[in-house]
This record gives structure tokens, C-alpha cells and sequence, in this order.
């Protein structure tokens, strides 16, 4: 229960889930705090869940160091 663009993709599939979805949670907002916005945040929120579950998490760009990218990478 809470804000779908923070939500890892098992608790939106409602599979079995464990302290790995608030890892996944921190690194979603890492992003946002770098970026400004959580990833998918224009996107509507549906849409947004249907997305989380089926691409590839979100990532970094190079205008960032390596070491960060490496730690949003494992979150």
C-alpha cells in the first residue's frame, strides 16, 4: 500500500516479498532525489505498474559516477 511509482514489481504482482522490496524502494527514490522525480512519474499511475512489471529496472545515465550507478544498479 503505497505510492505505485515506488512499488517493486513483486508487491505489484502480489508474489511472495521480503526486505528486497524496500531496497528496490530506496533506489527508486535515489533516482528521484537525483532526478527530480521518480522514474514513470509522468506516466499515469496504471500504466505506470503495468510497466514496472514487464521493462527492465529503471537505471542511471552516464552524467553520473560509476559508484552510484553501480549502488542504484544493486538496490
Amino acid at each position: 500500500v503505497g505510492s505505485p511509482y515506488w512499488m517493486a514489481p513483486e508487491v505489484i504482482k502480489r508474489s511472495q516479498y521480503d526486505t528486497k522490496a524496500d531496497i528496490w524502494s530506496l533506489g527508486i527514490t535515489i533516482i528521484e532525489l537525483l532526478c527530480g522525480s521518480p522514474p514513470l512519474s509522468k506516466i499515469e499511475a496504471g500504466t505506470a505498474l503495468f510497466m514496472i512489471t514487464s521493462n527492465p529496472p529503471p537505471r542511471l545515465d552516464n552524467t553520473f559516477s560509476s559508484d552510484l550507478r553501480q549502488f542504484v544498479h544493486l538496490c
